[in-house]
């Protein structure tokens, strides 16, 4: 039974629920959805102490406590690092178990944002070519390589599935 108000009274864009891992995720979907013109996002932190399966769990949870409140989304996600690629796939089952969209740094969030740089930037440390990591600084940093980093990640040369979701910020439907 679908519990969602009629569809007249939501906006015609996608509402979409995001939980990260770390801070850093979540300055740069903040970013994102600045970039983008506003997508309807809220921002979760998950807890530190957590593992990969207990983050979606949360995720998938939380989307069961927001309904509770009144509040619907149209997705669920959760963004967070995997070092062992090993792993994805049993991750990639359970996320659409419990119907969680993934949005995997592979081997981290780190590498995803090198590839917002060109080659010749890969000896140096990614503390110089982003002082900081906060909206201001992604914008002035990487907003220039931002094509080029989601045309890299979609053609498997790292960076894991975090272009997936900038994907779907960026068309908001």
């Amino acid at each position: 039974m679908d519990l969602r108000p009629p569809r007249a009274h939501r906006s015609p864009r996608l509402a979409r629920l995001i939980y990260v891992q770390s801070v850093d995720h979540q300055q740069y979907v903040q970013w994102i959805k600045t970039t983008f013109g506003e997508p309807i996002v809220a921002l979760r932190l998950l807890p530190s102490d957590g593992s990969p399966e207990s983050w979606i769990e949360t995720a998938a949870k939380g989307r069961q406590v927001e309904r509770r409140k009144g509040t619907y989304f149209d997705e669920v996600w959760c963004m967070f690092d995997v070092s062992d690629s090993r792993s994805i796939a049993g991750l990639e089952a359970l996320a659409k178990r419990k119907t969680v969209r993934l949005a995997l740094g592979c081997p981290s969030f780190e590498s995803w944002l090198r590839l917002h740089f060109d080659e010749s930037t890969l000896a140096q440390p990614l503390a110089d070519l982003i002082p900081e990591l906060s909206v201001e600084a992604f914008e002035s940093r990487l907003r220039p390589g931002l094509d080029a980093a989601l045309r890299k990640s979609r053609s498997a040369t790292g960076g894991g599935a975090i272009h997936v979701l900038v994907d779907a910020l960026a068309t908001q439907d």
